[in-house]
């Protein structure tokens, strides 16, 4: 295992001598202290020109290390991590952190955030992002991210299950995705595919696209939650609303105490959640609706 950390300047160490690591990455490395397996960079530029302890710029590629641990420094702008799995934590400052083939564990942390580009490799990866602004895409493999707080901007991948949490973030689902949201101000955009989304607290927009998707929305505690889904029934397929938790036990009951306005109806339930089908009528949504 490699724990590999940025942040303190170590210039004129020893470059860590270890046959698994190749000659470039070791350039990369300039300014390393290895001892017992564990290795801690300070500076790193690219393979022919490292950069001076210290610097903004450092790019770190592990090559056949496995369960490799890499912290990121306030400074860092990029980290790249390659073949094994690995556990990646960003600090306050900014990069792009890019995961391997592996299931790889990368996060974000500090009350500060960052503005990170967090791209998971093809493996089965964990993704945390705190507060900052990222960009976070999931990559092949189901991928299981996590966003509190911030604004954040997150591609779901196919497979992917995404809980989204406090903050402004804007998700891009895809085929095959689950998505959760709750507390914040949260926009979902759908692709073709079907996926599942899930809202709690908080608000959000919702556009499911044209794949038959399901809605489904619950309640956490009793801080309400206002959701608009733009597009229900987008491309003629036959999505559906669920609602679970909400109090609700007679789809019949519920509609007929539906707000319409504008071509919009308005599902409303106890706790002040309220959910918001634009472009479509009561009767459309009849036989659309599950309760739980």
């Amino acid at each position: 295992m490699a724990t590999i950390s940025g942040g303190t300047s170590n210039a004129g160490a020893a470059v860590a001598n270890d046959s698994s690591i190749t000659d470039a990455t070791k350039a990369i490395l300039n300014g390393v202290n290895a001892s017992g397996g564990v290795y801690t960079t300070t500076t790193a530029g690219s393979a022919s020109t490292p950069a001076v302890a210290g610097g903004p710029d450092r790019a770190v590629t592990i090559v056949d290390q496995p369960s490799s641990v890499v912290q990121v420094g306030s400074q860092l702008n990029a980290f790249v991590v390659a073949d094994q799995a690995a556990t990646i934590a960003g600090g306050a400052g900014s990069g792009t952190i890019v995961g391997s083939t592996g299931g790889d564990l990368i996060g974000t942390a500090g009350s500060g955030g960052g503005q990170y580009s967090l791209l998971a490799g093809a493996g089965n990866d964990t993704i945390i992002a705190a507060s900052g602004q990222s960009t976070i895409n999931g990559g092949d493999g189901a991928d299981i991210i996590g966003v509190f707080g911030g604004q954040n901007l997150v591609a779901v991948g196919a497979g992917d299950t995404a809980f989204v949490a406090a903050g402004q973030n804007t998700v891009q689902g895809s085929a095959g995705s689950t998505t959760g949201f709750s507390g914040g101000q949260n926009v979902f955009v759908g692709s073709a595919g079907a996926e599942t989304i899930i809202a709690a607290q908080g608000t959000s927009t919702i556009s499911g696209g044209a794949g038959k998707d399901l809605f489904l929305f619950t309640k956490l505690d009793n801080s309400g939650g206002r959701h608009v889904i733009t597009d229900f029934g987008a491309g003629g397929t036959a999505d559906t609303l669920a609602f679970v938790g909400l109090g609700a036990t007679s789809v019949d009951a519920l509609l007929a105490n539906a707000t319409v306005s504008g071509g919009s109806v308005t599902l409303n339930f106890s706790g002040g959640i309220s959910v918001t089908v634009q472009n479509t009528t009561v009767d459309a949504l009849r036989g659309n609706i599950l309760l739980g």
